[in-house]
């Protein structure tokens, strides 16, 4: 019951949020990011959004096979795609989908929960290095076209930006020596070297090894993944304003990504008025932004629907897979 409130309390806080935005910029707004999305350009987008989650898929096949798991790219997308259809609608964004397709898998594929979990911290990793660059230079960008000076600020972020580049130099040279970097990270956080824990850290660790040309090839496609996110935006943007400056584009994608992490379903409400205060500090309007988040949500919606139906599919298959295991558990305690 307290999951169901919870639910329910955040959809109520975004679409409160959402209508005194929408009370801000005007309800006209409406009106012309559906005109938008009913046109081609609409189409254009959902195709993009499609590459996406096409590309977020691949990047989960190929760390499954690099795990010992090669199935077939078909099943994966039903999974994946129905997962995406969680995370659309759960309170927390980018985050619910993740749940679902671990259980999907040790249904349907046997896969131990140990290396499912490791499986898709290795997602998750990989997702998070790759992301902070792309908002780094949003930040940048944002910084660098609008006439805030903060003080010192600048001199921080590249400090940071340096940090971050030394982070990822250290643990490359830890995997390249072949040191135990899992007895390293215990001794920092003073864990006991237990076997299961052991063996979920060597399986997180066995993909970071810059000597495999399959560690090379998810970075890539992960990489590839956030490119088409900048593409969406890129293409948006200027179908909006007729502007192709890229930094523009960097700079609505630091907005975006900052404002899903209100645990607000879909990001109602909190996209609206993040990237209406990016398209003001930015010099437009900022009912603009409202239009630029209608059309972005209505894309995700578009492709969130087709996951739903295989949501539904797999529901189903799910269910009748746990009736089939408890009979038979049954008989053989009779």
């Amino acid at each position: 019951m307290k999951k169901i409130g919870t639910v329910l309390i955040s959809f109520l806080v975004a679409f409160l949020i959402f209508f005194f935005v929408l009370r801000w910029t005007g309800w006209q707004e409406l009106r012309n990011a559906f005109g938008l999305f009913l046109s081609y350009k609409g189409l254009i987008l959902v195709l993009v959004t499609l590459l996406i989650w096409l590309s977020g898929t691949y990047k989960w096949k190929l760390i499954l096979k690099d795990q010992g798991y090669d199935f077939p790219f078909s099943k994966l997308i039903q999974i994946y795609f129905a997962g995406f259809a969680v995370t659309f609608l759960t309170p927390i964004a980018l985050v619910g989908g993740e749940g679902f397709r671990a259980y999907a898998l040790n249904n349907q594929f046997d896969i131990p929960w140990g290396k499912n979990i490791a499986i898709l911290t290795v997602e998750k990793i990989l997702s998070i290095i790759v992301l902070s660059l792309f908002l780094f230079f949003g930040l940048i960008s944002f910084l660098f076209l609008t006439s805030l000076h903060i003080k010192y600020l600048e001199i921080l972020l590249i400090g940071l930006f340096f940090l971050f580049i030394g982070l990822l130099f250290f643990l490359h040279f830890r995997l390249y020596k072949k040191e135990n970097i899992t007895k390293f990270i215990f001794k920092i956080f003073g864990i006991k070297n237990d076997h299961l824990l052991y063996n979920f850290t060597h399986d997180v660790f066995a993909l970071f090894q810059p000597k495999k040309m399959m560690f090379w090839k998810i970075c890539l496609v992960s990489f590839s993944r956030y490119v088409f996110v900048f593409l969406r935006i890129w293409l948006l943007f200027f179908f909006l304003t007729k502007f192709q400056n890229p930094l523009f584009s960097l700079a609505l994608m630091f907005f975006m990504y900052l404002s899903y992490l209100l645990p607000l379903p879909a990001g109602i409400g909190s996209l609206e008025a993040a990237q209406s205060i990016g398209f003001s500090y930015l010099g437009f309007e900022a009912a603009m932004g409202v239009t630029f988040s209608v059309i972005i949500r209505s894309a995700e919606l578009f492709v969130a629907a087709f996951g739903i139906i295989l949501l539904f599919k797999l529901g189903i298959f799910i269910f009748f897979n746990i009736i089939k295991d408890n009979i038979f558990n049954e008989k053989q305690i009779k």
